[in-house]
């Protein structure tokens, strides 16, 4: 009941909607991969793997798409929070800075009173309502059940792939973790799909989850490196910028005088600058420090190798016993990664646990 309530943040409306457009998309899918292997065998069996994976399908996606925008719900507002703590942070320093430099009236320190009681209602929100966690739990179950479906509809009969749950023992024991394991024992008992459907379950399970998973780490990897290099750029030209105005600080004051900019940049104006810059600067870097963008974008390189062999690999399976291992290592690498990152951006919260 606990995670029932936490990952439930939209409307029945929008989740009906997003559940039609994510089944619609799955059915079109296997449409193709049937489509484009129609000659490979018996058109009645793999006729069936529609009303099949649609059984799947019924059971696992309203609530893996529920969880997944409960995951990105969370996820917004986390990242929001934790780039608001650091700009107000600096905000802080330079309204603090500002009216002592310039002699500004007393009132005008209402401003960073705000800033740093905006940070506090932040922290108290956070905590209240959880974001850092709930996102967390949120994605990791939502992964899960992304893996559930294509095991549950790609693996062999049901009894025989029980122990599909090793990955549970990377990370602490939650209610995402009981969820799911009342939901897979619930899932819809299937028999083995006849021989004639491996090419079509081969070129599905290709296209569908390994070249998807691909594509997402290729967009990820691309995005984490963008913001790395974004951010980086920006913290690092304003201490140069810093370094600047520090040096012009330490002129005397004719030479500034000589060359016409004595009134732009006093000693005030110095001053106030040699102390702002750097907050800003340390503001940026904090946010590259906390979010870790680097660092995500090579675990997503790394995912992306994988994934390109896995599916050279698959290439060769010529048998669904082979097709049945191959969906047992595809779900142990993407559970692995996934419990990697469960483990690791759980220690990136913002806001101090209650």
């Amino acid at each position: 009941m606990h995670g029932t309530r936490l990952c439930n943040t939209v409307s029945e409306a929008v989740l009906a909607t997003a559940v039609a457009a994510r089944k619609e998309s799955l059915l079109e899918q296997l449409a193709d991969s049937c489509a484009r292997h129609a000659a490979a065998g018996d058109g009645q069996a793999t006729a069936r793997l529609a009303d099949r994976f649609e059984a799947v399908i019924d059971h696992f996606l309203p609530r893996y798409v529920q969880v997944d925008l409960s995951a990105r719900h969370y996820q917004i507002r986390y990242r929001r929070a934790s780039v608001a703590v650091f700009s107000l942070a600096a905000l802080a320093v330079i309204v603090a800075s500002a009216q002592y430099i310039f002699g500004l009236p007393h009132a005008f320190v209402a401003a960073e009173v705000a800033a740093i009681a905006s940070i506090l209602l932040i922290f108290h929100l956070g905590n209240r309502f959880g974001w850092h966690r709930n996102w967390v739990d949120c994605r990791f179950l939502a992964e899960r059940m992304r893996c559930g479906i294509f095991v549950a509809f790609l693996s062999g009969k049901s009894d025989a792939h029980e122990e599909l749950h090793w990955s549970d023992r990377l990370v602490e024991e939650s209610w995402c973790l009981e969820e799911f394991g009342r939901r897979w024992l619930q899932r819809p008992r299937l028999e083995s799909a006849p021989p004639a459907a491996l090419p079509i379950l081969r070129d599905f399970m290709r296209r569908s989850w390994l070249n998807g998973q691909r594509d997402f780490h290729m967009r990820k990897q691309a995005r984490g490196m963008c913001a790395h290099l974004s951010v980086s750029a920006a913290s690092e030209t304003l201490f140069w910028l810093t370094f600047v105005t520090a040096i012009l600080h330490l002129l005397p004051h004719g030479w500034l005088r000589a060359v016409h900019v004595d009134g732009a940049l006093s000693r005030e104006v110095l001053t106030f600058l040699v102390i702002a810059l750097p907050a800003l600067g340390t503001a940026f870097a904090g946010v590259r420090g906390h979010f870790e963008f680097k660092k995500q974008a090579t675990r997503s390189a790394v995912m992306v190798r994988h994934l390109r062999h896995l599916e050279r690999r698959l290439r060769a399976v010529d048998d669904l016993e082979g097709l049945y291992h191959m969906v047992w290592e595809t779900e142990q690498l993407m559970l692995q990664e996934n419990a990697g990152w469960h483990l690791n951006t759980g220690f990136n919260e913002i806001v101090v646990e209650a």
